[in-house]
C-alpha cells in the first residue's frame, strides 16, 4: 500500500507545526519519526493513520485522495490495512490477551475457526507470549502488554503498522526487544514509528523523518544488522466490513461483568426492584378493593381499643416548681412513702462565681484552701437525719446547727489537715482534735463583673472517710438557709421562665421516698386530687455531683405544679361505671411505650435493645455512638438481641402486656413470652438478668448524629406460653420503666392515650354507645377506622396504582439510560479503540445493546422469581410482619408485561449511548 504526502501543512491553535512536506512511503521498511515534544510527531502519525483530517495539502492512499473519502471508506482502510501500537498500549485491560487479539481478527477474517486459532497461536509463539493468552491484560507487565498490542496490530496482515511511542513506558531491555520485533515486521510491511529514542531509531530504522523548525527532514539509514521477518501467514480472505461476532461480544461483556461485580449487582438489583414494583403495581390495580377489605381485618385484634381525649394537645402547657406548703402537705398525706423533703437550686455555680468559689480552712489566723470543695457541694449536700448511722470522726455527732457541717475527706486530704494542725496523721486523731478544738471553714464567693463578694463561715464538726468529697448536714433545708437566709439570694419558682437578672436562682422542691420511688409514684399516679403534679426523677441535670451517671437512683423526686392538656386517668374508673369490661390496659406516651392499637406500629418510642450478653449491647452503643444521619436506621442488630423499637414494624415487634399471675413483680422484674425467649437464644432464663439499653438522647450536627445510651438490668421472673414477642408487667410499667429505671423526664412520659384489651369484641354500635357518655373522650377500634379509610381510598386506588406503575416504568427507563450513558462515558477509550481499529459505530453500539440486554434479562428473571416468591409466600410474610392476610399480590400477566417492558428499556437505553459513541474523538482518547 502506497502512502503519499504532497505539500502537507498542519496548524495547531493557529501555529504551524510543519509545512510544505512531501513524501512517499514504500510498502515496507521501518520509518522513524523524530522530533522534540510538541513538534508534531504524533500529529503526523494521526494524519497518516486517518484519525486526523484537519490539515492542508494532499494525502493519497494508493493514489486515492483521503479528503475525498467517506467515513465508511476510512473505517474500511483502518480495519483491513492498518495496524496500531501505542505507548499506553490501548488494550482492553479487563479482558484476556486472546480476546484482545480475536476481537479484530475474527471481525474481518473469512477463514475457518481452526485456521484462525492456528494463526493466532503461531503469532503468539513468535512474540513469545503463548503462555499469557488466558491472562487478563491488566495483570501483565509493560513489555508483555506491548507484545500483545503488536500481536493485535499485525494479526490481520495489515499493509502499514503505525506505532506511537511504543517503547516510551518500557525499560531498556524491553525497548530493544520491541524494536527488534518492529524491525522484523518491517521486512514485509511498512512500519511508521514515532519515538524519542534516537539511539534505537538510528540502530534499527531504515528511514528517519525528523521534524525541526516546522520542517520535516528525511534520510535513509544503512542498516547495521540484518533481521529476519516474522514470516507470518498472510490473510487474503477478509470481510469487506468489520463485524464484532456475538461470541466475542458475549465473552468481552462477561469478562467486564466479572470485573465490575458490585456495580452490576447494584444495577441488576435496582432493575429487579423497579420491575418487581411495576409487576406488583399492575397486579394490585386489579381486584385490590375486595382483597384489602378481607385482609385488614387480620391486622388488628378486635379486642384492642384506644381511648383518646378530643381535642387534645397531649402536652404540658406551663409548669412551675411546687411551693413549699404544697410539698409539705403532700409529705404529710403520703408520710408512709415520703420521709423528708428538700430543695435544689438549678444554678450554674461555676459560671456564677468564676473569680472565687472555694472552701478555706482557718488555722492560727491563716486561711488555706481546702481542695475539692465548692459552693455546688453545699447545694447538693448529703442529708442525714442522724449522723449516728454514719461512721464519723469524732463519732456520736448529734444534730448540727445551721453553721456546722461534716465533710467527707480522702486519705490524702486527711493527712494534709493533720499536717496543718501538727497532729498524728490518722482519722481518729483528727476526730479528737475537732472534738476539742474549734476549726472553722470559710466559703469565699466572688464575681467581679457583678461586683459581688461574700463569705460564709462554718464550724467543722467532723469528717467522714470517703474519696468522694461531700458535705453532710442534718437539716434537709440546709442549702435554703445558706442561699436565701444568709446570702439573701433572690429565687424564682418559674423554672421555664427566662429571668431579667442572672443572679435570680431557680428553686425546685423535691420529696425523698422511703423505698424505691416506683411504689410511691404508682400510687400517686391515680390520685385524682393531685393530677396537677409531675414528679421528675433525680438525674445529672439536678445533681451533677450525686448523679454522675443517669441510672443512679437517689429516690429524690422533684415536684412541679403543671398546667397540662392530656388524658385524665380517672377515665379508667368512668369506663367501668358505664359497663365497659376489660382485661387490662397500659399507657402510650411520646418517649415511653407506643401503640396505635395495631401490631403494625407497637413497641418503644425510642430505640431500645434487650440482650443476655452485655457485650452485644455495648457493641450496639459503639456502633450508634456517632453515625451519619442517613445511616442512623441502617445499623444491623446482632442475633440474640431483641430490638423493641416501635417503627421497626416486623414480626418481632416487642409488645407490653398486663401480667395476671399470682406473683408480685418488683419494678425491675419482668415476665417474658416464649417468643421473646426464642429471640434471646437461651434455654433456661428464669432468674437471669437481661440487659436493656435505651437511646436516651441524640444530637445532630453537620450530618452526624451523636447518641447517648443508658443500660439497666432487668430480672426475668417467669416465662409464659405466648409465641408473640412480649413483656408482661403491671399497667404502670409502660411509664415506670422509663421514668424510674432509665430516668427519663416525666414531662415526656405523660400518657397520650390508654390502650384497653376488652373482654369481648365490641361492635360499632356498642362503642358508639360508650362514647355517648363522654363528650371529650373517644373510645375507638382501629379496625373500624381502617375499614372506613379503605372505603374512601379504593375508589381511586386503581388509578393511583396504575399511575404508580407508569412512574415505575419511567423510573426504570431513566435508571437504565443513566447507567448506560455513564458506562459509555467510562468506556470512551474502549469505544475509541474499536473505532480506531475500523469498526463502525453500529458495531460498537452492538456492545452496549448486548450488555443492556443481558443485564435486563437477568433483572427480568430475577423480578419474575421475586414475584413468584411473593405470590407463594407473600400472604404468610405479610401476616407475620404486619398482620395482613389474603392480599392479592401477583398476577401472571405482569410477567408478560415486564418482558415487553424490558425489551423496550434495553433498546431505548442503548440508543441513549449511540450519540456518545458517534461524538467520541479518537485522537483525544487514544493518546
Amino acid at each position: 500500500m502506497k502512502l503519499a504526502l504532497n505539500s502537507l501543512e498542519k496548524k495547531f491553535n493557529n501555529q504551524i507545526l510543519f509545512e510544505d512536506f512531501s513524501y512517499t512511503f514504500k510498502e515496507n521498511g521501518l520509518y522513524i519519526i523524530l522530533g522534540d515534544s510538541g513538534s508534531g510527531k504524533s500529529t503526523l502519525l494521526n494524519i497518516l493513520s486517518l484519525i486526523d483530517d484537519e490539515y492542508d495539502g494532499i494525502y493519497t492512499i494508493d493514489g486515492l485522495p483521503v479528503n475525498e473519502m467517506k467515513k465508511e471508506q476510512k473505517e474500511k482502510i483502518r480495519l483491513l490495512n492498518f495496524g496500531y501500537v501505542f505507548q499506553n498500549f490501548n488494550l482492553f485491560e479487563n479482558d484476556t490477551v486472546i480476546n484482545n487479539i480475536r476481537q479484530v481478527f475474527d471481525g474481518i477474517s473469512e477463514t475457518n475457526k481452526d485456521t484462525n486459532e492456528i494463526l493466532i497461536n503461531e503469532l503468539l509463539s513468535k512474540l513469545e507470549i503463548s503462555e499469557l493468552k488466558d491472562f487478563y491484560v491488566k495483570d501483565l507487565s509493560g513489555g508483555e502488554k506491548q507484545r500483545v498490542a503488536i500481536a493485535r496490530a499485525i494479526i490481520t496482515s495489515p499493509n502499514v503498522v503505525f506505532c506511537d511511542e511504543p517503547t516510551g513506558s518500557l525499560d531498556s531491555i524491553n525497548t530493544e526487544n520491541i524494536f527488534k520485533i518492529l524491525k522484523s515486521i518491517s521486512k514485509d510491511k511498512a512500519v511508521i514509528c514515532v519515538t524519542h529514542d534516537e539511539e534505537n531509531a538510528y540502530k534499527f530504522g531504515d528511514y528517519i523523518l525528523k521534524i525541526e523548525d516546522k520542517m520535516i527532514k528525511t534520510e535513509k539509514i544503512e542498516a547495521k544488522s540484518n533481521y529476519e521477518g516474522l514470516n507470518l501467514a498472510k490473510i487474503n480472505d477478509k470481510k469487506p466490513n468489520g463485524i464484532l461476532k456475538l461470541k466475542y461480544v458475549f465473552k468481552h461483556i462477561f469478562n467486564k461483568l466479572k470485573r465490575q461485580k458490585i456495580r452490576n449487582l447494584i444495577r441488576v438489583s435496582l432493575l429487579i426492584i423497579s420491575l418487581t414494583t411495576s409487576g406488583i403495581s399492575m397486579s394490585l390495580s386489579s381486584g385490590v378493593h375486595s382483597s384489602l377489605m378481607n385482609s385488614f381485618s387480620s391486622i388488628i385484634d378486635s379486642k384492642t381499643l384506644i381511648l383518646n381525649k378530643k381535642p387534645c394537645k397531649n402536652a404540658i402547657l406551663d409548669y412551675n416548681s411546687a411551693l413549699e406548703e404544697d410539698v409539705d402537705a403532700l409529705s404529710k398525706v403520703y408520710s408512709e412513702d415520703i420521709d423528708y423533703y428538700g430543695c435544689n437550686y438549678l444554678v450554674d455555680f461555676e459560671n456564677s462565681f468564676p473569680d472565687d468559689n472555694d472552701l478555706y480552712i482557718e488555722n492560727k489566723g491563716f486561711l488555706r484552701k481546702l481542695s475539692g470543695f465548692s459552693i455546688r457541694m453545699f447545694n447538693e449536700f448529703i442529708y442525714e437525719n442522724s449522723l449516728y448511722d454514719l461512721e464519723t470522726y469524732p463519732n456520736e455527732i448529734g444534730k448540727l446547727r445551721d453553721d456546722e457541717i461534716v465533710l467527707s475527706l480522702s486519705y490524702e486530704q486527711m493527712k494534709e489537715l493533720c499536717l496543718q494542725f501538727q497532729i498524728l496523721r490518722d482519722f481518729d486523731t483528727l476526730g479528737e482534735y475537732l472534738k476539742t478544738n474549734d476549726v472553722y471553714l470559710t466559703l469565699k464567693l466572688r464575681n467581679k463583673n457583678r461586683q459581688y463578694v461574700d463569705e460564709q463561715i462554718f464550724r467543722l464538726k467532723g469528717v467522714v472517710f470517703n474519696n468522694l468529697n461531700r458535705i453532710y448536714h442534718t437539716n434537709p433545708l440546709f442549702n435554703e438557709i445558706i442561699f436565701e437566709q444568709n446570702m439573701r439570694m433572690p429565687v424564682s419558682y418559674s423554672v421555664s421562665k427566662e429571668e431579667k437578672y442572672p443572679w435570680i436562682m431557680k428553686k425546685v422542691y423535691f420529696v425523698h421516698t422511703r423505698r424505691f420511688q416506683t411504689e410511691f409514684l404508682n400510687k400517686i399516679f391515680y390520685d385524682n386530687n393531685r393530677t396537677n403534679y409531675i414528679f421528675d426523677s433525680d438525674n445529672s441535670t439536678y445533681s451533677p455531683l450525686n448523679c454522675s451517671y443517669d441510672s443512679k437512683v437517689t429516690n429524690r423526686l422533684y415536684v412541679y405544679d403543671v398546667i397540662k392538656d392530656t388524658i385524665e386517668l380517672e377515665m379508667i374508673d368512668h369506663l367501668k361505671e358505664v359497663g365497659f369490661e376489660f382485661d387490662g390496659y397500659y399507657f402510650s406516651s411520646q418517649s415511653g411505650y407506643y401503640n396505635n392499637g395495631t401490631s403494625l406500629f407497637s413497641g418503644f418510642a425510642k430505640r431500645i435493645f434487650f440482650s443476655l450478653d452485655l457485650e452485644k449491647n455495648e457493641n450496639i452503643i459503639e456502633a450508634y455512638s456517632k453515625v451519619d444521619e442517613k445511616d442512623f436506621d441502617k445499623i444491623n442488630v446482632p442475633k440474640g438481641v431483641v430490638d423493641g423499637y416501635a417503627l421497626k414494624a416486623n414480626s418481632s415487634n416487642l409488645r407490653l402486656k398486663v401480667y395476671k399471675g399470682e406473683s408480685e413483680l418488683k419494678p425491675n422484674e419482668i415476665v417474658i413470652s416464649k417468643g421473646f425467649k426464642k429471640l434471646l437464644n437461651d434455654e433456661d432464663l428464669i432468674g437471669k438478668e437481661v440487659y436493656s439499653t435505651l437511646l436516651k438522647s441524640s444530637n445532630y450536627y453537620n450530618g452526624k448524629v451523636s447518641n447517648k445510651f443508658d443500660t439497666i438490668r432487668l430480672t426475668i421472673k417467669e416465662v409464659v406460653d405466648d409465641n408473640s414477642v412480649s413483656i408482661y408487667q403491671t399497667p404502670e410499667f409502660s411509664i415506670s420503666l422509663f421514668r424510674d429505671l432509665f430516668k427519663l423526664s416525666s414531662f415526656n412520659l405523660v400518657p397520650t392515650s390508654i390502650i384497653f384489651e376488652s373482654k369481648t369484641p365490641l361492635n360499632k354500635e356498642e362503642i358508639k354507645k360508650i362514647n355517648s357518655y363522654f363528650s371529650n373522650y373517644e373510645l375507638s377500634n382501629p379496625l373500624y377506622e381502617i375499614e372506613n379509610s379503605i372505603n374512601e381510598s379504593t375508589s381511586f386506588l386503581k388509578y393511583l396504582l396504575m399511575s404508580f406503575s407508569i412512574v415505575s416504568i419511567i423510573s426504570s427507563m431513566i435508571l437504565l439510560l443513566i447507567i448506560t450513558m455513564v458506562s459509555a462515558i467510562e468506556q470512551r477509550k474502549d469505544v475509541a479503540i474499536y473505532k480506531l481499529l475500523g469498526f463502525s459505530n453500529l458495531e460498537v453500539f452492538k456492545l452496549f445493546l448486548v450488555d443492556n440486554s443481558l443485564i435486563s434479562l437477568v433483572a427480568f428473571f430475577g423480578s419474575s422469581a421475586t414475584l413468584g416468591i411473593i405470590s407463594f409466600i407473600g400472604q404468610k410474610i405479610l401476616k407475620t410482619m404486619i398482620g395482613i392476610d389474603n392480599l392479592v399480590i401477583f398476577s401472571p400477566l405482569s410477567i408478560l408485561l415486564n418482558l415487553v417492558l424490558i425489551i423496550i428499556l434495553s433498546v431505548v437505553a442503548s440508543l441513549g449511548a449511540y450519540k456518545e459513541i458517534k461524538n467520541i474523538d479518537i485522537v483525544k482518547e487514544v493518546h
